[in-house]
């Protein structure tokens, strides 16, 4: 068996691993990361006891279908700010709506996308709910939860668009649904 010498960069299977350097913190990943490479990438940008949230954590649990660009959404400690790899909000979620997700604290499906649908531009939230209902088996959404969680949300800010959106979008999503 010819010893190893000299390993290409650009190999394929090397590329397929990342262990060419594709994976950087703070940049965009892959969408083809194995979900143990993607939640052990966000664990370097996260604080103990900070929640993964909006577009990150609907990442985590849709993957491959949205590429992480950027900052990792966080909810925790501090004010909302962007500093280096974590953008953190500021705002309350229950333990209830907590779950793990390859070994990362995130919000639940059900409350990531009714977030993702108040707080996040415009498209980024249309696009949620819009693979949300191409995949509600795959994002792992429990339709009863996401009612629940639409009515606990009333009088958060956003919440109005958000049932505008649901309502145009995925209409069993809302109570009498």
């Amino acid at each position: 068996m010819p010893a190893i010498t000299r390993i290409e960069p650009a190999d394929a299977l090397l590329r397929h691993a990342h262990c060419d350097g594709s994976v950087r913190p703070g940049q965009r990943l892959p969408r083809d990361l194995e979900p143990a490479t993607l939640a052990a990438r966000i664990l370097l940008d996260i604080r103990p006891g900070e929640v993964v949230c909006m577009q990150s954590a609907w990442l985590l649990h849709t993957r491959p279908a949205a590429s992480l660009d950027g900052p990792v959404d966080v909810v925790g400690f501090g004010a909302a700010t962007i500093r280096g790899n974590t953008r953190r909000y500021r705002f309350m979620v229950p333990d209830d709506d907590v779950t793990s997700v390859g070994g990362v604290r995130v919000t639940t499906a059900e409350r990531t996308l009714v977030d993702l649908a108040r707080l996040a531009p415009l498209p980024a939230a249309a696009q949620a709910i819009v693979t949300a209902r191409a995949g509600l088996r795959t994002a792992g959404l429990d339709l009863d939860l996401l009612r629940a969680t639409v009515a606990a949300q009333s009088g958060l800010r956003g919440i109005a668009r958000a049932r505008k959106l649901f309502g145009m979008l995925l209409p069993e999503a809302l109570p009498g649904g």
